[in-house]
């Protein structure tokens, strides 16, 4: 939707905005137009789609390369030039962040869902090394050093479990 007036839409376009996602609102006018005014560019106005998983980050969510690839393609217009960076106007970024954006209870039941992929006694631990080998080669990779971070900061456990529900200890 192509939209030069954003702050007169702005309001319009969240009193429309459904329901449908169960974290669909939880942002506010106020947060979307100060990441909106954080990654837009100056001159078209638009929020560039290679700038969605920058603004995604600045609300504390952690977007995969797939998701933020099926964003790109969602929005990308079929007949963009060669060079030309696709780009979206302020109705779009507001619908792909209410779209995109979990909530804490969101976040935890997709963590705790992945966890249980490496529980399967669902002990509610999880062996390090295995998860650890996860992190270096599946999906949106950790390096040796992001991982070394993480497990320093997790503390597994001496036999080198890490619980991950809050129970086990």
């Amino acid at each position: 939707m192509e939209n030069e007036t954003q702050d007169e839409e702005a309001p319009k376009f969240v009193e429309s905005q459904s329901s449908s996602r169960p974290g669909s609102n939880i942002l506010s006018s106020n947060e979307i137009r100060k990441i909106y005014e954080t990654v837009v560019s100056a001159r078209s106005r638009k929020v560039p789609l290679t700038q969605i998983g920058r603004a995604l980050q600045l609300l504390s969510q952690a977007p995969t390369q797939a998701a933020l690839q099926a964003i790109c393609d969602s929005y990308t217009p079929e007949n963009l030039r060669d060079g030309e960076i696709a780009a979206v106007a302020y109705d779009d970024f507001a619908r792909i962040l209410r779209e995109n954006v979990m909530d804490r209870e969101e976040r935890l039941a997709e963590l705790t869902n992945a966890f249980l992929f490496f529980d399967k006694e669902e002990a509610g631990v999880i062996d390090a090394e295995e998860l650890k080998a996860a992190l270096l080669t599946v999906g949106d990779c950790l390096t040796n050093k992001e991982a070394a971070e993480f497990f320093k900061e997790a503390k597994p456990q001496a036999d080198g479990k890490l619980p991950y529900d809050g129970k086990s200890t």
